[in-house]
């Protein structure tokens, strides 16, 4: 229940939600883990705008003069001590906690988000491009809604995560760019099978 709110309150718009499920959050092979993760995704993620995790957040400082961002660490903790500095730190910050962490501490999110270009791709675009006869639709053009680039966005995650998955590291994903992907997989596989029962009828 508590991911399912999660997706309720974060999982729409431009954001995909990765969700990798721990014993506790702070813990060094869990970090470690979740660092190993989160570098694939921002490498190899295709149309991949931002990211963020635990790896990458940061801390608002600041003075009477200026105010400025940090890291929560350059390094990931390698002791207990360090990993009770960080969950103390992490813990306080009502911006970070409940956003990139779970209340219970059982969840560690990843936030993707696309390029301007793929965001909220919707059904109706699906069917646009379906009954386009323009075949620069595959190109790397700057179409406002391309479902085909959100396809390839959705499928380089769910490569990485598949690859990624294991014991004590349950992961899944949900958000409105992978509702548009499986909308666009359904109707691209039983489009065809329709319009042949279509013609057969006739």
């Amino acid at each position: 229940k508590e991911y399912t709110d999660f997706i309720d309150t974060f999982g729409r718009d431009d954001y995909l939600v990765v969700a990798v499920k721990a014993d506790n959050v702070f813990d060094v092979k869990f970090l470690s883990r979740l660092e190993n993760l989160h570098a694939d995704l921002e490498e190899n993620v295709s149309y991949l705008d931002s990211i963020q995790s635990l790896i990458n957040a940061k801390k608002m400082r600041g003075n009477e003069e200026q105010l400025y961002s940090e890291p929560y660490y350059k390094a990931l903790p390698k002791n207990q001590d360090e990993l009770l500095s960080l969950k103390d730190e992490i813990t306080k910050d009502r911006k970070n906690f409940n956003l990139l962490v779970s209340e219970s501490l059982e969840y560690a999110i990843i936030l993707l988000k696309a390029q301007p270009s793929l965001n909220r791709v919707s059904e109706e675009d699906v069917f646009n491009e379906l009954d386009s006869k323009d075949e620069s639709l595959s190109s790397e053009d700057d179409r406002e809604y391309t479902s085909q680039k959100n396809a390839v966005f959705n499928s380089s995650i769910v490569n990485i995560l598949d690859k990624h998955r294991a014991d004590q590291f349950e992961i899944s994903y949900a958000g409105q760019p992978r509702t548009a992907y499986e909308y666009f997989k359904s109707v691209t596989t039983y489009m065809p099978l329709f319009a042949i029962a279509t013609s057969i009828s006739i």
